[in-house]
């Protein structure tokens, strides 16, 4: 996965906040998704502006971790965003 592309979500899911925990409900409102606080962290980084290499930066610092096991993760749950069609990816400039 291209770490310059920019996740952003999709503007037909419901995004409720709780605390650091973020829950969202899928368009069909067959799915009810919440996310522990790294992942809630990261998906208020999923804000069309970022890249994802943007949002691996402010994960390391904030958790410090080291930036391979960062940026493995944050691949994995981006992958799983998309699979579940709750953001998009976009080309830097585009």
């Amino acid at each position: 996965m291209d770490l310059k592309m920019i996740p952003t979500p999709r503007q037909s899911i419901c995004v409720r906040q709780a605390g650091d925990v973020v829950f969202f409900l899928s368009e069909s409102g067959e799915e009810a998704i919440d996310l522990n606080p790294v992942g809630s962290f990261i998906w208020q980084q999923m804000d069309g502006n970022h890249s994802l290499k943007d949002i691996l930066d402010v994960l390391c610092h904030e958790y410090e971790v080291p930036e391979d096991t960062a940026q493995e993760d944050l691949v994995n749950f981006t992958q799983d965003l998309l699979d579940k069609d709750l953001i998009s990816l976009e080309e830097c400039g585009s």
